[in-house]
């Protein structure tokens, strides 16, 4: 499988590289103060939702056991969609609404210190910007591709759930 950015390890790229901020895009509000990552193992997803925006994320913990908190990874459009954010790791809340629109696959069970070395490897992907040529789905190969050089997801399970998430 090809992929058009990036060309190298994500690790060397530097912070102000990788983000691609945007000034008139304000920053999403990240919930983690109210659901914070546990130090337990947890199942790892990639997600498919309607309108093919690719994530990675795993759900955390909340006291009320009605909302889903997730921990997630992914690259969003600005408004002009002609350049893509990476906001860094953020823990959102989920609707059930976009659970049901969405497709969950599973990447495996990760414990805290390599959710955390993902989250790493996540915002030292650099973004491109967006054209017909790249979208926020390469930039999750390309973390997960990092991640399975990297050890912290095996290579089986990478391989299976993108071949799943490409037959939409």
């Amino acid at each position: 499988m090809a992929l058009s950015c990036p060309q190298q390890s994500a690790i060397p790229i530097s912070r102000s590289e990788s983000f691609g901020l945007c000034d008139r895009m304000p920053p999403p509000i990240d919930m983690s103060w109210r659901a914070p990552d546990p130090d337990i193992p947890l199942a790892v997803h990639s997600l498919s939702p309607r309108a093919r925006h690719w994530a990675i994320f795993w759900d955390v913990p909340y006291q009320d056991r009605n909302i889903r908190a997730n921990r997630i990874l992914h690259v969003v459009a600005d408004r002009g969609k002609k350049l893509y954010v990476n906001w860094g790791p953020l823990t959102k809340f989920v609707s059930d609404d976009d659970r049901r629109s969405s497709r969950e696959l599973v990447l495996g069970v990760v414990d805290l210190t390599r959710r955390r070395q993902l989250e790493v490897v996540a915002t030292h992907t650099p973004v491109c910007s967006g054209d017909q040529e790249w979208n926020g789905q390469d930039w999750v190969k390309a973390v997960l591709r990092e991640a399975v050089l990297l050890g912290l997801l095996s290579k089986d399970s990478v391989a299976s759930v993108l071949v799943a998430a490409q037959a939409f």
